[in-house]
Parts: C-alpha cells; structure tokens; sequence
C-alpha cells in the first residue's frame, strides 16, 4: 500500500499500554483480578453481542472504584467496551479509544480538504 501524496493517515489501534509511558500520563491499572473479570465480560460476552446489565453494573462499579483511586477519567481501551459504557452512565468521563480517534481524523481531514 502506497500512502505517497496522502494528506492525512491515520492508525487506530487499542494497544494503548505500549504507549503509556510516551504521553507521561499518569495511569492506575486495574488488578489482576478485576482483568480477569474485564476479559470474561468481553470475550464471553460483548464479542457475541452479548449486553448483560451484570456486566455494566461491574464496569460501573470497577470505574467508580478508580475514582476513589484519584483517577479523573477512565479509557476505554477497548472496542467492545462503549457497548456498555457511556460518558452518560459512568461515574467518571470516558476516553472512548475507538471515537476519539475517529473524530481527530474525521477535524483533520475536514482541515485538509
């Protein structure tokens, strides 16, 4: 693939923990347990459409939780994750990894063009 005379590319990726370090934002990861429990949700449930109101109690609770932590906002590092959580219902703001950088490229190639 040739990306010579593009005016804007774009990579969206969910991989955010390889990156953490560069933005020298300070992060609170869950532990393990509670990882544990974030993977079941989703790859036993979300990936086949699957929206239990257990499961977006649990996110509720486990972003509350971080904010008790002193964490200001929560990302949502994962594409299935916004099925169950919004900026609406969760107790902190949300950095939806899928919409965020969609809607920057979506502003920059509107610059572009």
């Amino acid at each position: 693939m040739s990306v010579e005379g593009a005016g804007l590319l774009i990579c969206p990726d969910n991989p955010l923990h390889q990156a953490l370090d560069l933005g020298g934002i300070e992060c609170e990861i869950p532990d393990a347990g509670v990882r544990e429990r974030i993977d079941a949700i989703v790859f036993q449930e979300l990936v086949y459409g699957c929206l239990e109101e257990t499961a977006g109690s649990y996110f509720r609770e486990m972003i509350g939780a971080l904010g008790a932590r002193g964490c200001d906002a929560v990302i949502l590092g994962c594409t299935e994750t916004p099925l169950l959580i919004t900026e609406a219902d969760s107790p902190l703001p949300v950095i939806d990894s899928t919409r965020t950088p969609a809607r920057a490229a979506i502003r920059d190639a509107t610059r572009i063009a």
